[in-house]
């Protein structure tokens, strides 16, 4: 009974240390997504502040 109280044991440790490894791996997509959008958008920004800069200057 002791030999499978420990390999049942070293299961679980082993399970929890898979789902640690891909809750962190998930959570990491999604703030790596959130930064990408962010960046985006402020790319967009810049470039829509470029031409319209471009257009209000006027060069004698």
């Amino acid at each position: 009974m002791k030999e499978k109280s420990g390999i049942t044991l070293i299961a679980l440790v082993i399970t929890i240390i898979i789902l640690l490894i891909l809750a962190r791996s998930n959570s990491s997509n999604i703030n790596r997504r959130k930064w990408d959008n962010r960046k985006s958008t402020e790319k967009q920004n810049s470039k829509q502040n470029y031409q319209q800069w471009q257009k209000n200057t006027s060069y004698i």
